[in-house]
């Protein structure tokens, strides 16, 4: 197994490679060559998203209406929104790069009603949401790389959801 403790990039890493993304044509086009209609461009993903893998996260996901989605490592919120309105869920984005939660804010409105997404910067490890509450399925979408290594994976992006809240 490779040794990826030496890997390191800083939130000002992410930052930049986010707003970059965000105001080109050049990486969606990229993606979109390589995907063909595979290729969810509405959601604008910033790692490889198909359609098929947002069919495969309702079906495995099995979210009910009004349940809270949370995307760690959501970056610019795209298949968190996108799953968010399909499954008629609230959303709770969260990432550590500022540029990415702040371009989600912006990007919610053309995918859910006011109120239904927010968004945080934070680390992983301290999200804010509230401790003891059972997350019953996950499923992860992004950093199955071999650059970052299985023994990151676990603390990288997933998507779980959480049960109603109370009424």
């Amino acid at each position: 197994m490779p040794d990826d403790s030496a890997v390191r990039t800083g939130d000002d890493d992410y930052d930049a490679a986010h707003g970059a993304v965000y105001s080109s044509r050049l990486v969606p086009q990229l993606w979109a060559e390589a995907y063909g209609d595979e290729y969810p461009a509405e959601v604008e993903p910033f790692s490889s998203c198909t359609w098929w893998l947002l069919g495969r996260l309702i079906g495995g996901l099995r979210l009910r209406r009004d349940s809270v989605l949370v995307d760690l490592g959501c970056g610019r919120g795209g298949p968190g929104l996108w799953l968010a309105r399909a499954c008629s869920t609230r959303l709770i984005g969260v990432d550590f790069s500022e540029v990415a939660t702040r371009l989600a804010g912006e990007r919610a409105a053309t995918f859910l009603r006011p109120g239904r997404a927010e968004f945080r910067r934070a680390a992983f490890a301290d999200t804010g949401l509230p401790s003891g509450e059972r997350m019953p399925r996950s499923a992860s979408t992004r950093c199955r790389s071999p650059r970052i290594g299985p023994r990151r994976w676990p603390r990288c992006s997933a998507f779980c959801a959480r049960a109603p809240a109370s009424r």
